[in-house]
């Protein structure tokens, strides 16, 4: 679905029937966050009269609990249809006492079970672009799942999309596909963790799924979109480091975790923004405690002999 098609389905399109929420709320910096319905999902089949019905059946559910109607602005279904749920300035029931300060978003699906559908992930970039040019927040980026919202003790929006909200806020859902991907690469063919890495010096796909396991992101030996511009200075990155054009690189989940740790152990200072840049390697030369700390990565590099000895030992 490309994103000059996209739009916002109005309630009495979709046959609203009770009350439009709370009351009326400021927009402007709207805090975004995104749930799941647990209801069931309709396909990715045109005419989409079981979107329709399915929105239907999560006002239902809202009005049941809190009398207001539909408890969360957009519902997006898996074909990537946008519905206006409670209207944007006025306050809905998703989030218990944190409602006047959000926008929820909810994907119509059981997304701990299953896995979010492209095109749900392609409307839900549509619309967080959409509502900066609208006004209603200042970002187009999600504060996060339902879990991270202030005083919620659940595990929405399941696990499945959780695990996507760092990817949707890098861009990687643009609808054209990811826009700032110019040299796509296979992922390795098997995604299993090795019990021991042999210390050679090379980062390759191994030291990262090693790494992802140990740091606990997403397991798949791949360092995406990281800036071609240190490819050539740092020849030990091997297999499995994605790069691209200086100006489209949008790191990766896995650096953004490990410059968070390092952050925290006083070893990095520069911007969690998950790229494996030279400030980012010398934090992480400090925290191996190397003789030399240049931001570089030979081939082969005493820095990754001294990593892979570390994930050896089950730690980073």
């Amino acid at each position: 679905m490309a994103q000059q098609q996209q739009r916002i389905i109005q309630r009495p399109e979709w046959g609203a029937r009770h009350e439009d929420g709370f009351g009326p709320r400021p927009v402007g910096a709207l805090q975004v966050y995104v749930h799941h319905s647990v209801t069931i999902a309709p396909d990715l089949i045109p005419p989409f009269t079981d979107d329709y019905a399915a929105v239907r059946t999560l006002e239902a559910i809202g009005e049941s609990r809190f009398g207001k109607g539909i408890s969360y602005q957009f519902p997006i279904t898996p074909a990537g249809l946008v519905f206006e749920g409670v209207s944007v300035d006025r306050v809905g029931a998703a989030i218990s006492k944190y409602n006047t300060p959000t926008a929820n978003i909810v994907w119509v699906g059981n997304y701990d079970v299953n896995k979010p559908p492209r095109p749900m992930l392609e409307a839900t970039d549509w619309l967080l672009h959409h509502g900066v040019t609208k006004g209603w927040w200042r970002s187009p980026r999600v504060a996060g799942g339902h879990r991270d919202a202030p005083n919620s003790a659940t595990a929405c929006p399941g696990r499945h999309a959780y695990a996507l909200l760092d990817d949707l806020n890098r861009g990687a859902y643009h609808a054209d596909g990811p826009v700032f991907v110019d040299n796509p690469i296979t992922p390795p063919s098997s995604p299993s963790v090795p019990t021991r890495l042999a210390v050679d010096g090379r980062w390759g796909s191994a030291t990262t799924r090693k790494a992802q396991k140990v740091i606990g992101t997403t397991v798949d030996g791949l360092v995406s979109s990281q800036s071609r511009a240190w490819n050539g200075p740092n020849p030990g990155l091997t297999t499995g480091w994605q790069w691209v054009s200086p100006g489209d690189a949008r790191g990766s989940r896995f650096i953004v975790a490990h410059q968070r740790l390092l952050a925290g152990r006083k070893r990095y200072t520069g911007d969690i923004d998950g790229l494996a840049g030279p400030q980012y390697f010398r934090a992480l030369q400090r925290d191996l405690r190397m003789d030399v700390v240049d931001g570089e990565i030979w081939n082969p590099s005493d820095t990754v002999r001294a990593l892979q000895r570390r994930l050896n030992e089950g730690r980073i």
